[in-house]
């Protein structure tokens, strides 16, 4: 019961941060804006332009995501 909870809620997250990839090319190119209307399907931004705890929010989601998925090696590259 609890992991299919997990998932929904993960897949809730997920819809969520895919609606802030329009945003980045507004106002402030790769930033949030400070807030948003709560009215679908506009969700229109409000405040400056560029906030820090908007995006450290995102940042946030997006980490507690990757937390939740398997750990992916990558190849290390030597420079010499």
């Amino acid at each position: 019961m609890a992991e299919g909870l997990s998932r929904t809620i993960a897949a809730g997250a997920r819809a969520l941060l895919d609606g802030f990839v329009p945003h980045l090319d507004e106002a402030c190119i790769g930033s949030i804006s400070e807030v948003f209307d709560a009215r679908s399907p506009l969700y229109t931004p409000r405040g400056c332009i560029a906030q820090a705890w908007s995006v450290a929010e995102v940042l946030r989601v997006v980490g507690e995501e990757l937390a939740q998925q398997p750990a992916v090696r990558l190849p290390v590259q030597s420079f010499r």
